[in-house]
């Protein structure tokens, strides 16, 4: 059985040693072109449409009460992220992740600098035809003003998906091709996670850890244990079993990633 974690990092130990690659997929998540060297190396291990590469101009992730560290990381980023794209446009499957986040009033206070960034990442996803994948907490009127150009793109994905079944049916009623990963708050038992799991079109779902930044209360587990239980508290939630969900997930994940409903489990 095949379970995709659809948005992780690099870790030390990831780099040595991938997890199982027989009964892992998922998509690494690099904000540099040192990072994309090392994700390039470990997708090679896997077999083809197992490994997503994602890259994107988060760097500034723990300046984000700091405007001037936004732009400048950012546009640092950017630059690199660009650069890679001119020389060759397949060496990253997305983009992102792109982040608005207004988690905290300073954060909210960055949201100007945040969205130039954000802005940027969404034109080179359009102009490259890269899906993109969205880090959004409580900002969701900024995506909404933003789907004209959201439904544009191959594929959307929120990352750590927080918001409400209400306002995912919105945004695929706006026509943007959307897929919501769901992580270790579903574990955690947060309310408005479990209701998206079990609501959801199951087409739409995706799973997460966000390793190595997860937290599961009260326990330490591997990568691919974390992910196993993503699963298995969706299961719990919907009337399928764990192996039709991990056929669809993945047949979603491909989709999102590599736009393809090829499943070569």
């Amino acid at each position: 059985m095949l379970f995709a974690d659809s948005h992780f990092h690099l870790t030390e130990e990831f780099c040595a040693k991938p997890e199982n690659t027989s009964a892992f997929a998922g998509t690494i998540n690099v904000s540099s072109i040192q990072e994309l060297e090392k994700a390039e190396k470990i997708k090679s291990a896997f077999a083809p449409q197992r490994i997503a590469l994602a890259f994107g101009a988060f760097s500034f992730f723990d300046k984000l009460e700091d405007s001037e560290a936004v732009l400048s990381l950012g546009r640092n980023a950017l630059d690199s992220l660009e650069t890679v794209l001119q020389r060759n446009s397949k060496a990253f499957d997305a983009v992102g992740e792109a982040v608005l986040d207004a988690a905290s009033p300073e954060r909210r206070k960055t949201l100007n600098a945040q969205t130039e960034i954000f802005s940027r990442q969404l034109k080179l996803a359009e102009k490259y035809g890269k899906c993109l994948v969205v880090h959004c907490v409580r900002a969701m009127p900024l995506i909404f003003e933003l789907a004209p150009v959201l439904k544009k793109l191959p594929a959307v994905v929120f990352h750590g998906w927080g918001g409400s079944v209400n306002e995912a049916e919105s945004l695929l009623k706006r026509g943007i091709n959307c897929f919501f990963s769901i992580g270790t708050p579903l574990i955690n038992g947060k309310k408005s996670a479990a209701a998206c799991a079990a609501a959801l079109p199951l087409e739409r779902i995706l799973f997460e850890t966000d390793f190595p930044y997860c937290n599961v209360k009260g326990v330490r587990l591997s990568q691919l244990e974390t992910i196993k239980n993503v699963y298995s508290f969706a299961v719990a939630k919907r009337s399928v079993s764990m192996e039709d969900l991990a056929v669809q997930v993945y047949c979603n994940f491909s989709r999102a990633f590599f736009n393809s409903a090829i499943n070569s489990l």
